[in-house]
This record gives structure tokens, C-alpha cells and sequence, in this order.
């Protein structure tokens, strides 16, 4: 009993992700993550009430990071949270719609993930 309250505890305990900018560490829940978006060695991050946050350090970095909290690699320029996704475009190739309104590509590639995690 001890053992499940701390668990419950335990797994309610938000988790945060420090990321660097160039003037600050900003220290952000993982859950509001919305994706991130690879430009060249850069990434930036779209934060649920925050806005966006831009590191200099390339998207692979944080994929292996974030994987475990349900985050996926929908293209090679994008990672997103699938908790935050809120539909799937057929038009233009394909892409998902993103809590905010944004829209983050598919790679053909990738579409079986869409079929994986939603079945």
C-alpha cells in the first residue's frame, strides 16, 4: 500500500525539461509541450501558454528525451506530444493539426505511426 501511494504520488510529480536559450534556462513542463521544429542545429519548441522557445542545439537531442512522455517523430523535422494532437489532415500530402492551431508535417514514411497510435 505504502509502494502504490508513493507511486501515485510519484507519477503526478510533473516532469520538466531544462532548455537552454541564450540568455537563460527556461525550465518547462514536458506536458505542455506542444512539438517541436528542427532548423538546421536549432529546435524550437512550442510551449502551451508560454510560446515558442529556441535552443541551439539540434531536434535528435530531445527526441531519446521526450519518447518515454509520448512524444513521436512525425517528420524529420518535427516531434510532437500525441496528446496534443487534435486531428489529421488528408489534404496537402498530409499533416496533423496541433492544440494552437498549428500544422506539423507527416512524412509518408511516418504515416503508420498515425494508424499505430490511435488503434
Amino acid at each position: 500500500m505504502l509502494i502504490q501511494s508513493f507511486e501515485n504520488m510519484h507519477s503526478k510529480r510533473q516532469k520538466k525539461i531544462a532548455l537552454p536559450e541564450a540568455t537563460e534556462v527556461r525550465y518547462v513542463s514536458i506536458d505542455d509541450i506542444i512539438f517541436c521544429r528542427s532548423s538546421n542545429s536549432y529546435t524550437t519548441f512550442s510551449i502551451k501558454g508560454v510560446g515558442p522557445i529556441t535552443v541551439s542545439k539540434p531536434i535528435g537531442e530531445y527526441e531519446f528525451l521526450l519518447e518515454p512522455y509520448g512524444f513521436i517523430r512525425t517528420h524529420q523535422s518535427f516531434l510532437v506530444n500525441k496528446n496534443r494532437i487534435l486531428s489529421y489532415k488528408k489534404e496537402d500530402g498530409g499533416y496533423l493539426l496541433m492544440e494552437g492551431g498549428e500544422q506539423v508535417l507527416l512524412s509518408r514514411q511516418r504515416k503508420h505511426l498515425l494508424r499505430e497510435l490511435f488503434i
